[in-house]
Parts: structure tokens; C-alpha cells; sequence
């Protein structure tokens, strides 16, 4: 799995730029070769670790493993039985609600 932090993003983002075949700064590179600029730079390593959350998301979703947001449920079967013939616990009463007991008045 890959893992997503500045320096996975930073190498992420400067291997899309040789991809590309433009410089990532300055240093070292031929004359006439693009370079990027800071706003191009934010937008490589915003697409860098874009790729890197995909990629997480992907290798979690194939070990098995829940993201954010997954809902887990289970099925549950329900029978129902008629009054009185509840066995699971024969001695205690059902609950009364609080709005069948007798009515308080606030004044």
C-alpha cells in the first residue's frame, strides 16, 4: 500500500513533472527545458497526492479494510408471535412508554 505523506507526495509529484519532461525547479537542467512555477508546482503535488488517496483507497478496499463512510449492516431476521406467547423471558412485564402512565399538568 502507499503511503500518503509529504515526502511520498513530493517524489509523486516530481516523477509526473519527468513524465511530463519538464523541471521540477532550476537546478541542473538544460537550457530551454520548462519549468514550473509555484502555482504549476502547488498543482503537481495537489495531483500527486491525489493519485497517492486513490491509490490508499484502492490497496484498502482490496485487503478488506472499511473507509470512511462505509456503512456495515447485517441482516436480521424478525418473527413476530402473538401476545402472550413470548419465551424468552417470561417474568418481566413490557415496558410501559412514558406517555401511557398517568398525564402530570404544569400549570
Amino acid at each position: 500500500m502507499a503511503e500518503v505523506n509529504d515526502a511520498a507526495i513530493l517524489k509523486r509529484a516530481k516523477a509526473l513533472c519527468e513524465q511530463a519532461g519538464v523541471a521540477w525547479d532550476g537546478l541542473g537542467t538544460a537550457p530551454g527545458t520548462r519549468v514550473l512555477n509555484d502555482r504549476d508546482r502547488r498543482e503537481c503535488l495537489m495531483r500527486a497526492r491525489h493519485e497517492l488517496m486513490r491509490e490508499a483507497d484502492t490497496a484498502g478496499e482490496a485487503e478488506g479494510k472499511n473507509r470512511p463512510g462505509d456503512v456495515i449492516g447485517v441482516a436480521v431476521e424478525v418473527t413476530q408471535v402473538p401476545n402472550g406467547q413470548n419465551t424468552d423471558n417470561p417474568e418481566t412485564p413490557p415496558a410501559k412508554s412514558p406517555a401511557s402512565g398517568a398525564m402530570r399538568r404544569v400549570a
